[in-house]
This record gives C-alpha cells, sequence and structure tokens, in this order.
C-alpha cells in the first residue's frame, strides 16, 4: 500500500505505523536526539524534548517497549508501594508520582500493603520480578530495602524516614520534628496550653517525629505535658478514637496536634457526636495539607508537605540519576497553613475545664 501523507498541527502524518526515522524528520533532530529523548539516555534541551514529544503525539508513536528493555535493559516501570492507597496522602503521592514518570515515559505500577510487612515484602518480590527499573517504598522497615538491595533494583524512601544505618538507598523525607514544632507554636501563640497529640502508630517513622516535635515546641514554651495528653489512633481502630475523645473531654485540652489529616477527619466526626465543635470546643492541627484539609467543614489547619514535589524529586532520582550520592537523605522543609480549625483560646476558657 503507498503511503499517503496529510497534516496535523502542522506536522506530517504518515499513514503506516510511525517510526524513529519519522519522528527526526517530522521534529528536524537527529535519530540519536529522538533516542536520547525516548529513552532518557542523555540531557537534551526543554526545547528539543518538547519538538520531539510534540512530534511523537501528531505522529502516534510508540516506541516498542520490548526492543527498548532488551537493548536498554529497561522496562521503562517504576514500583510504587503504599501503605494504605485509600489515605489521601498516599493517594495523592500516588497521582504525582505517575505525573512525574509519565513525564518521563514510564508506567508505575502501585501496590497498597494495609500497612502489613508480609504484603510489603510480596509486592516488593513481585515488582522486583516485573524488572522495575525502580523502587519508591513508602515505609521505614529496613527489611523491605534489605529486599530490594538484594534484587538489584534501586530504590528510593518517600515520606517515611530510613532507620539508622540503612545505607544505599535515598530517602525524601519532611522534616517532620520541625513540622510538630511548627503546629504546636501555632497553637501556643493563639493562647492554648493544654494541648494534646494524636498519632498514628509508634512503628511509623513519621508520626514519631512529629511527636518530638511537640514535645520540643511543649518543653521551650515550659507548657505542660502529661502521658494522657497523647495517643495513638490507627485507622482501623474506630475504640482508639473514641478513647481519646473521652481523654479529651476528661483531661480539659482546649487543642490537639494530630500527626495525619487523614486521623483528624475522623477526629472532627467524632467529636461533633460528643457535642465538641471545631475550633469552638477545641482546635486542630493536622499534618500533610490534603485536598481533604481544604474541604472539610472547618477546614483544616494543617503542616504542609509539598507531596507533588516530593514525589518529582524520588522520580527523577530513579529515572534520571539525580541523586546526590553525599546526600542521600533529601530532607524536605514544612510550612504551617492556617484555616478554620484553629482559633484564640478564649478569656476564661484555661482554667479546670479547658472546653469552650
Amino acid at each position: 500500500m503507498a503511503n499517503t501523507a496529510g497534516m496535523h498541527g502542522g506536522m506530517n502524518v504518515t499513514s503506516h505505523r510511525p517510526t524513529i526515522y519519522d519522528v527526526a524528520s517530522t521534529a528536524g533532530v537527529s535519530l540519536a536526539t529522538v533516542s536520547r529523548v525516548i529513552n532518557g539516555s542523555a540531557p537534551v534541551t526543554e526545547a528539543t524534548r518538547r519538538r520531539v514529544l510534540d512530534a511523537a503525539g501528531a505522529l502516534g508513536f510508540r516506541p516498542s517497549l520490548v526492543a527498548s528493555s532488551l537493548s536498554r535493559r529497561r522496562t521503562q516501570t517504576l514500583g510504587l508501594v503504599v501503605p494504605d492507597i485509600a489515605n489521601p496522602f498516599f493517594a495523592e503521592l500516588a497521582r504525582a508520582v505517575e505525573h512525574a514518570a509519565a513525564g518521563r515515559g514510564f508506567a508505575v505500577f502501585v501496590c497498597s500493603t494495609d500497612e502489613r510487612a508480609t504484603v510489603e515484602a510480596a509486592s516488593v518480590d513481585a515488582l522486583t520480578r516485573r524488572r522495575v527499573d525502580g523502587l519508591i517504598l513508602c515505609t521505614g522497615n529496613p527489611v523491605t530495602f534489605d529486599l530490594a538491595r538484594r534484587s538489584g533494583v534501586a530504590a528510593v524512601s518517600v515520606a517515611r524516614d530510613l532507620p539508622d544505618g540503612a545505607d544505599g538507598h535515598w530517602a525524601v523525607v519532611l522534616n517532620d520534628r520541625l513540622g510538630g514544632r511548627l503546629a504546636v507554636r501555632h497553637l501556643l501563640r493563639l493562647g492554648h496550653r493544654r494541648i494534646g497529640f494524636l498519632g498514628e502508630s509508634a512503628r511509623i517513622p513519621s508520626s514519631e517525629s512529629r511527636r518530638q516535635g511537640y514535645l520540643d515546641a511543649m518543653r521551650e514554651a515550659g507548657a505542660p505535658v502529661s502521658p494522657s495528653w497523647m495517643a495513638d489512633v490507627p485507622a482501623h481502630a474506630p475504640r482508639r478514637l473514641a478513647d481519646a475523645v473521652r481523654r479529651l473531654q476528661a483531661e480539659g485540652l482546649t487543642a490537639v496536634c494530630v500527626a495525619a489529616d487523614a486521623v483528624a477527619l475522623r477526629l472532627v466526626r467524632a467529636l461533633r457526636e460528643v457535642g465538641m465543635n471545631v475550633p469552638e470546643a477545641i482546635s486542630i492541627v493536622s499534618f500533610d495539607d490534603t485536598e481533604i484539609a481544604r474541604l472539610l467543614e472547618p477546614p483544616l489547619t494543617s503542616v504542609r508537605q509539598p507531596i507533588g514535589r516530593m514525589g518529582r524529586i524520588a522520580v527523577e532520582i530513579l529515572v534520571a540519576g539525580t541523586g546526590d550520592e553525599r546526600a542521600r537523605r533529601r530532607l524536605v522543609r514544612p510550612s504551617l497553613v492556617a484555616r478554620a480549625s484553629t482559633a484564640p483560646l478564649a478569656t476564661g476558657d484555661a482554667g479546670a475545664t479547658g472546653l469552650r
């Protein structure tokens, strides 16, 4: 069949299955340049990269992943392992990782482990058997990183810090302890001193670091602290949440620092059920600044994690090899976004009950 040519967006479009030669001709660049853009094998200018991608898109060009993986021993895929895809933070992170990876011509396999170590290990095993080119692991479990190391696959930890001595992998994490201090200092400035802390789990490094930041700020201010003011409320433990609400009431706390937006959402609902509205009865500062923080009523004051940026950094480390060997732990700075879930302590509210 003879080839025919037409015009689409100012670029020649052929009727046969387009090849790398067609992309090079349409974009006005060499075959080597097209190969560099498609494979990410060498840097090119952003203008050239965009021209090649526009040409490939207009032509409907799809590189042969089989041939590409055989020649370069790469599959153009990444694995993402998260504890709970239903958690708004990890859902947003997955979206950010997929977007960043797609811009580099990579697909992403996502596994959700429900915080179970056995499922986490099985997920890593399955992904490495698929020969993914890299792993993004939202875990601080050293065993999981050992599995990745033994498989020869590069791994980056995101959001959950690596344990001490876990060398050989990158980590992109928030300065959680500083975030805890920012949250509590905000409440202290509003006049609160009877401030509690609700974490996710003692097994989650970020939650524990945020607790340490809470303690730092309370001690710096000379504010009282009691073990009874702190509790962990895992996502699937409604009784623990109910116990925590009863404790907030009994201890007369006027504010609480919560380790994650997902926990704060459940807390606001539980407080309403016992007649404690936010912020009239109690102020809440949360963590992550996910979309849920902005949509909840009242909108949550939250310590922001730059989720999109963290996802992009992780992808770039794995795909473009931009990881700095001298600084494998990338510490991201948090910021506090004040909204309607916090309010100044009303005059006379710091007494025996502390409730407004």
